[in-house]
């Protein structure tokens, strides 16, 4: 047994261990920096906010989503081969293991029955998760729903805001996102029910107290944590040259939030609410936005003036229109 009490000596045992099996509370972007992708076998990991869920995402490319196990309770931090084992404090992370982080200690061991008995709790582990994530697709809706959370923590400055991948890098299928038009014109609000849905918005005035909200068709799926990827049209329908492509964080969705017969659902960014988006909007990426849609190759996207414009039709399309985009940047 050796004891170890500095991350430059935990990430030097973190290599030399070289885990196949790995069960630890939370895990980072970067953590193939800290272990090998290629020997890992199998992970069991918290789903919890401390989790950044791009990173579970990147470990289950990496070696299957069979083999990625998702426990709530979980806070332990046990890194294992079949002749040695890492038991201690840190996380797979950069904060875990950074120089200038928390303060961590772990134990080096490599005894037979230390192994042996390692191996047990993380066998224990892996059952209880699968029990509690028995599918597949448990699993990604448990990570969507992180995905959402880690948001309202950038938010809180609970957790650090990254930087958006460019268009090319971004592969991710945790966001949710819909492209959306908007125009200029006065909004209607109901205030009664968006006073009754949002309290803190009582007695202030809604276009201040909101960075931004659109209207949508009372049948449209927006949630609070969706993206709007949102761009102005024009009269035609088509996108207007002068106006913005820009991201919009879904903070706040009320059913009944405007006086409108048909788009009455209110869908809104906080006042002063930050977050990653899932790409940065670079001036090659707006381009291509606008090159796909003035090609009218995707009306489902465009205004519609003979029926109302519905948001779930559109998002089929989306998986489409973020191919073509992405082969023109």
């Amino acid at each position: 047994m050796k004891i170890l009490a500095s991350a430059k000596l935990i990430r030097k045992a973190l290599k030399d261990v070289c885990p196949t099996e790995v069960a630890v509370a939370f895990v980072g972007v970067g953590w193939n920096s800290l272990i090998s992708a290629e020997h890992l076998k199998e992970i069991v990991i918290s789903p919890r906010v401390g989790s950044n869920p791009l990173a579970i995402e990147q470990l289950i490319k990496t070696i299957g989503i069979s083999n990625v196990h998702l426990l709530d309770r979980l806070h332990s931090k046990i890194y294992l081969s079949d002749q040695r084992a890492l038991l201690g404090s840190c996380n797979l992370s950069a904060n875990g293991t950074a120089d200038a982080g928390n303060f961590e200690a772990a134990v080096l061991l490599d005894t037979p029955a230390s192994i042996r008995s390692l191996k047990a709790e993380f066998i224990k582990y892996k059952l209880a998760a699968q029990k509690q994530y028995k599918t597949a697709e448990s699993k990604w809706r448990r990570l969507e729903l992180l995905m959402a959370q880690r948001r309202q923590c950038e938010v809180a400055g609970v957790v650090s805001v990254n930087k958006a991948p460019k268009l090319a890098e971004y592969e991710s299928r945790l966001h949710r996102i819909h492209l959306v038009w908007f125009e200029d014109g006065k909004l209607k609000y109901d205030k009664a029910n968006v006073n009754a849905a949002d309290p803190e918005s009582t007695g202030r005035r809604l276009d201040d107290y909101y960075e931004d909200d659109m209207q949508f068709h009372h049948d449209d799926d927006v949630r609070v944590g969706d993206w709007l990827l949102c761009w102005k049209c024009r009269r035609d329908g088509y996108p207007d040259r002068r106006g913005n492509i820009y991201w919009m964080a879904v903070d706040v969705v009320i059913r009944h939030g405007y006086q409108d017969e048909t788009y009455t659902k209110l869908v809104a960014q906080r006042k002063g609410a930050v977050g990653t988006p899932p790409f940065d909007l670079d001036a090659a990426t707006i381009a291509a936005i606008r090159e796909n849609l003035d090609s009218g190759v995707f009306p489902k996207l465009l205004r519609a003036d003979s029926k109302p414009w519905k948001l779930n039709p559109a998002d089929k399309v989306w998986p489409l229109f973020l191919k073509r985009i992405k082969q023109c940047v």
